[in-house]
């Protein structure tokens, strides 16, 4: 993603709203985007300089050349759980100048990040049971991890040597 503008003026100031959506992920699954650009930008140095407030993204020209890369780290979350790979989106909108210098979004305005899953598939098993004629056969089905939706099983009893 680019924001361009033509050559601003020392004092001169250039926006745009940075927004990141989630599109299959949650809030738990990453630190604040909102700090990670605020630390971003205060890592800033220049040339100009960066302010970050609420959603918007304020370049400040010193006159002495076009804002360089903005490296923005947003850290990822380690769950312990299974939820496969997840996508969020980042995007640049509403680009503008405090002088009516013309501001564009470069032809990429939106970035989609995958968060790939660390977690294992949760593993359903069932124990062998054995009793003796008469008494109950106790079987034990477990999982290996917690879930986060509903597990839904089908058991069947299949006929092997056991007879009723």
């Amino acid at each position: 993603m680019a924001l361009s503008a033509d050559l601003l003026q020392s004092g001169e100031t250039a926006t745009v709203d940075v927004a990141m959506t989630n599109v299959d992920t949650n809030s738990s699954d990453y630190n604040s985007f909102s700090s990670a650009v605020a630390t971003a930008v205060t890592a800033y140095s220049g040339p100009g300089s960066l302010t970050w407030a609420g959603s918007t993204l304020t370049f400040t020209s010193d006159g002495t050349g076009v804002m360089t890369p903005l490296a923005i780290s947003l850290t990822t979350t380690p769950d312990g759980v299974y939820e496969g790979d997840e996508d969020l989106k980042v995007s640049l909108s509403n680009p503008g100048a405090t002088t009516g210098e013309t501001v564009t979004v470069g032809s990429s305005d939106q970035v989609t990040t995958t968060i790939e899953d660390n977690d294992s598939p949760i593993t359903i098993s069932i124990s062998d049971g054995s009793a003796t004629e008469g008494s109950p056969v106790e079987f034990t089905i477990s999982m290996d991890y917690t879930s986060f939706e509903d597990i839904v099983l089908n058991l069947a009893v299949a006929s092997g040597s056991a007879t009723a």
